[in-house]
């Protein structure tokens, strides 16, 4: 008798699944296990390490058209191949990262688009479809 074969779809939602529950610890609520450190490596006070953030969620807001339109044109397994990538350099930086103006670049420009062109947006999209 022949087993019944799993639907490779539920290994796509499964896989998607994984991406954001280890996306979310990492770079989302993880931001906040670390802003007292920020504080006081960057000698900076709430509001400009806070302000990352916002920039980083505007960021994210400002370029999702584009993810979108790039999800559409090369697919979210070639866009989430860069965008994690792009996220974990942005990782391996920020350990290098001695000022407040680098940890701006880091974060917003790197992580944030890593995280954006990454994680949910070719996930939804690909589950979409």
């Amino acid at each position: 008798m022949n087993k019944p074969r799993i639907f490779y779809g539920w290994y796509i939602v499964s896989a998607g699944m994984l991406i954001t529950m280890i996306h979310g610890a990492l770079y989302v609520y993880g931001f906040g296990a670390f802003f007292v450190h920020f504080q006081q490596a960057f000698n900076a006070n709430r509001a400009q390490i806070g302000l990352v953030l916002g920039l980083a969620r505007l960021e994210g807001g400002l370029v999702a058209p584009l993810a979108g339109f790039l999800v559409d044109k090369y697919g979210p397994r070639k866009l989430m191949l860069f965008g994690l990538t792009l996220l974990g350099l942005g990782f391996i930086l920020l350990s290098q990262v001695n000022s407040l103006f680098m940890f701006y670049l880091v974060f917003i420009v790197v992580m944030s688009t890593g995280s954006s062109f990454g994680s949910s947006r070719p996930i939804q999209i690909s589950l979409a479809n």
